[in-house]
């Protein structure tokens, strides 16, 4: 059987998407004749597979350590400052400031050095024949790259989201002009980049153009979907995820959902709207104001 080595930060946190689609796909490797072996960098249950947790604290929790903050609660929280949808505070300004200088390539920096050494480790004591990251946080890509590099063993690099192309790309054009560079940089040995949908894959190949770029769409596994739920007569719309400060804005759904219901056009008890993700803050008060 031959083997592959999986880094990814995160893999046994059963919440996390990273680790639904990275374990799916250690889990169906196996039919085709590959084993996996597993680099993360979080813990969770016993999920069946061989792992090796590298443990680190990011940076953000090193800082509220220092601070004397609980880990656990958003800084925000922790200072009772509210969340707007179409206007940053003062803090989401100093923050966003802070993380363009301290979390040069991404806010889990600390875990590349501790990962790679572990890859060593692993790399040294058995045969693999090939290795597959999946980005983000991008860190990742650092530690795949030089384990490819050292063993000389092809490298897979994954992106679930893109890395400096990514539409929510968060920091100033100087520090993409920079992280730009360290992308071309880092996947220039990779083997083949993949991604999760066809227009992520256009525009990646935008870049880097002599890649070879492969489509892996998100899925679910038919093993976990053997019970279903009751049908139910009520019309459910669903979102999970985050909603980026109002960058993707539920405000026109919940506007025209008033609008059936004034125009008796649909009954309210038969319409529900469920989100699932990050507290945004200003989501139940954006519910409340439509009249």
């Amino acid at each position: 059987m031959k083997k592959i080595l999986i880094i990814s930060y995160h893999f046994s946190k059963k919440e996390a998407i990273a680790a639904i689609r990275l374990r799916g796909l250690a889990k169906y490797l196996l039919s085709f004749g590959w084993e996996s072996i597993i680099v993360c960098g979080d813990t969770g249950e016993n999920i069946g597979f061989i792992t090796s947790e590298v443990l680190t604290n990011d940076v953000l929790t090193n800082w509220k350590k220092t601070l004397g903050l609980s880990i656990h609660s958003s800084l925000k929280d922790q200072l009772v400052i509210p969340s707007y949808k179409n206007k940053k505070t003062i803090l989401d300004i100093i923050l966003n400031l802070w993380a363009e200088l301290f979390t040069y390539p991404d806010a889990y920096k600390t875990w590349i050095n501790p990962a790679i050494e572990r890859g060593c480790e692993i790399l040294k004591n058995e045969k693999f024949d090939a290795i597959i990251s999946s980005s983000g946080p991008p860190s990742v890509n650092l530690v795949a790259a030089s384990l490819s590099k050292k063993f000389n063993i092809p490298w897979i690099a994954d992106f679930r989201d893109l890395w400096t192309q990514n539409h929510y790309y968060p920091y100033s054009k100087i520090r993409r002009f920079f992280e730009r560079r360290l992308e071309l940089r880092t996947l220039s040995p990779a083997t083949i980049l993949t991604t999760v949908s066809q227009p992520l894959a256009e525009k990646m190949q935008e870049l880097h153009k002599n890649k070879k770029i492969v489509v892996i769409p998100n899925g679910f596994d038919p093993e976990q979907m053997n019970q279903s739920a009751p049908i139910s007569d009520k019309f459910s719309i669903t979102y999970t995820g985050y909603l980026y400060q109002g960058r993707r804005d539920p405000e026109p759904l919940f506007r025209l959902a008033r609008e059936l219901i004034n125009e008796n056009l649909i009954e309210p008890n038969l319409l529900e709207i469920n989100f699932y993700g990050y507290d945004e803050g200003w989501l139940i008060h954006d519910v409340k104001n439509i009249n």
